[in-house]
């Protein structure tokens, strides 16, 4: 009896394992011949997708990959949030360090959590993961808020819907976990060899978001090959190609503030290039289950944090036709790069340094 049940168990493994092959297959076929016979419009989708990492990704991103990395590659992001830990401790039941990480990925953004936890050597990323998952304020401001309703505070709320929702979601989870108050002490190392590792992870790490950024322009554009036109308008098509690559959130109709909550819970989301992004810069150590698992409820969570936060600020449309100063300073950056003025030279140099260290990756002495 038991053999049996162990035989079915294997049959039905690999019956799962040879699905598994030829879906992928299938998708390769497909998306190979959809570049063939829909060649200008794939073309198009990668230059698109090229021009957002030149003008976007790279030089908004990059930065912060190295400062952050540096931070706890050296140890000095233990002490930076001190003075904010010593009052969250009590909330969040979290050490320092990995306070520290939840901390500098909200600011950062989605993929900069994922190459922290890999540049902490941990080997608990699967519990850590879901809480260092955000969208980035200036990309919040910039593309939903002045990109679609107009205003940079709009965008704003939905940040800190998402922001919350990821601090919710790890005090909650962590509840049973006593409060970390033993005294801490830092173990503070900075030389060249930590900067070059730091510019060399984060190179690394921006390739590799970008591959996946322009990878995917080519799935989107094969999904709007094979839907046509109903893909081409409206709030389904919109949320359909935000759930496969987040800077399709654009494609949202414009000014329509009933639809704020289920563009937080996407952007809480992040969307499938993202979790990719994710997942290739974690490598192996994630359990992708647990992580999709955990971010569905902080979707819901976000969304609703949204509502709440967007009824408590009075949001209405009179906001997006509104001239903010503030607002336009914040989102001025991202807009500078939008516009397609910024000179896309320094990314290409980058990306040219970015090969060459990882080439000779071997690091000094």
């Amino acid at each position: 009896m038991r053999i049996s049940v162990e035989r079915k168990k294997g049959e039905k493994e690999k019956m799962t394992k040879h699905l598994k092959f030829f879906l992928v297959l299938a998708a390769v076929i497909i998306i190979c011949a959809v570049n063939i016979f829909n060649a200008e419009n794939m073309i198009a989708a990668v230059k698109a997708s090229v021009e957002t990492c030149l003008y976007i990704i790279i030089p908004s991103l990059f930065g912060f990959m190295v400062i952050s990395g540096f931070l706890i590659k050296s140890g000095l992001h233990s002490m930076i949030f001190a003075p904010l830990y010593f009052v969250l401790r009590f909330i969040i039941h979290v050490d320092r360090e990995e306070f520290s990480i939840i901390m500098l990925s909200l600011i950062g953004g989605y993929p900069v959590g994922a190459k922290l936890i890999a540049d902490s050597g941990r080997s608990d990323t699967s519990a850590l993961l879901p809480y260092c998952y955000c969208a980035a304020p200036v990309f919040l401001m910039g593309i939903v808020g002045m990109g679609i309703f107009g205003n940079a505070k709009i965008g704003l709320y939905v940040y800190l819907a998402n922001a919350a929702s990821c601090f919710l979601l790890s005090a909650a989870a962590n509840v049973k976990r006593p409060i970390m108050y033993k005294k801490f002490k830092a173990d503070i190392k900075i030389n060249l060899q930590i900067m070059i590792s730091s510019v060399l992870s984060a190179s690394t790490s921006i390739i590799t978001v970008c591959s996946m950024i322009i990878f995917f322009s080519l799935i989107v554009e094969t999904v709007r090959f094979f839907c046509g036109e109903p893909l081409s308008h409206g709030v389904f098509s919109a949320g359909l190609l935000t759930f496969l690559e987040i800077s399709n959130v654009l494609a949202f109709p414009r000014y329509n503030i009933l639809l704020l909550p289920l563009i937080a819970a996407l952007t809480s989301f992040g969307g499938c290039c993202v979790i990719m992004q994710t997942a290739a810069l974690i490598g192996n150590k994630i359990n992708i289950k647990p992580f999709l698992l955990a971010r569905l409820p902080a979707a819901v969570l976000s969304a609703g944090l949204c509502q709440i936060i967007a009824g408590f600020a009075k949001v209405d449309l009179s906001l997006s036709t509104g001239t903010v100063n503030w607002s336009k300073a914040i989102s001025a950056p991202l807009n500078f790069y939008l516009s397609g003025i910024a000179n896309p030279t320094a990314s290409v140099m980058l990306i040219i340094m970015a090969v060459l260290l990882i080439k000779n990756e071997k690091l000094p002495d």
